[in-house]
């Protein structure tokens, strides 16, 4: 996948015990990716940062009527 959004991130936390975890509203290429696939994260300031997709997870956070926000939870590896 070039050059498709996975996911607009939102926060950033690190989870004891598991790691790093990017949260945010779902992208065009989220069906599409999988655990292990290769990840580009680009930083506000213009950097690239390589890694890969652990584990993935879709949930509501909060209501936008009349349809749920569509959010996501990536573990990154």
């Amino acid at each position: 996948m070039s050059d498709v959004i996975l996911q607009n991130i939102m926060a950033v936390f690190q989870i004891e015990g598991r790691g790093t975890v990017v949260t945010g509203y779902i992208g065009a290429a989220w069906t599409l990716a999988e655990g292990g696939d290769e990840i580009v994260l680009r930083t506000p300031d213009g950097r690239s940062i390589t890694t890969a997709i652990k584990d993935k997870e879709l949930f509501s956070k909060g209501k936008l009527t009349p349809e749920p926000i569509p959010s996501c939870g990536v573990l990154l590896v």
